[in-house]
């Protein structure tokens, strides 16, 4: 092994690298282009409203078990406060929902939230149910496509996409439909709203 290991880009998963090498003894030099570290997970100052604008990763969910381990080990994991309620606006009337776990086991413990949003027809919603029933399958692990040709080859409302897959995976990957593959759409629905009762909760 190299007397010392050479990491380019330090985004999260070059940071993440160098911290699971020196966890183990093995030295390592980060090397990044920009004036600053963390890659995506950045602020950056608006210019029209001279508001700080953060990016993806200040937020994360319950099922970033890896990123949660990073926190913990920088030392930075104080940093973070567990919301268990979200707050969703339906963009027609302003009305605010409220996104919770009821007491049932995973996966029906968000059936309540996901039936309460009004925003979303009965139709939009069994569209919604059935893409999930999809994405939990194990043939999805393995698709190669982009995942805005999946949501269509699965039939997906135009209202279902731009409402409620765009809005959690443009959130969570910081990436738009056609750039984030099905694999890691898969990820954040599967470990995040499916697999475990705290999966969905955000930090």
């Amino acid at each position: 092994m190299s007397d010392n290991v050479l990491i380019v880009g330090g985004g999260l998963a070059g940071l993440a690298a160098a911290v699971a090498l020196t966890e183990n003894g093995v030295p390592c030099t980060v090397l990044e282009s920009r004036p600053r570290l963390g890659g995506r997970a950045s602020s950056f100052p608006d210019a029209n409203s001279e508001q700080w604008v953060d990016n993806c990763q200040h937020v994360a969910m319950g099922c970033c078990t890896n990123f949660h381990k990073f926190c913990k080990t920088t030392g930075i994991n104080g940093c973070f406060e567990r919301q268990r309620e979200l707050y969703f606006i339906n963009p027609d009337n302003g009305r605010v929902h409220r996104f919770s776990a009821n007491l049932l086991p995973a996966p029906m413990h968000l059936a309540g939230s996901f039936a309460g949003l009004s925003y979303l027809s009965w139709r939009d919603k069994l569209s919604l149910v059935l893409g999930l029933k999809a994405l939990a399958a194990k043939a999805a692990a393995i698709d190669p496509r982009p995942f805005s040709d999946w949501l269509r080859s699965q039939h997906q409302t135009p209202r279902t996409i731009e409402r409620f897959w765009t809005v959690v995976l443009v959130s969570a990957l910081s990436e738009t439909l056609d750039r984030i593959n099905v694999a890691a759409a898969r990820k954040v629905f599967v470990d995040g709203f499916l697999r475990h009762r705290d999966g969905w909760a955000v930090d």
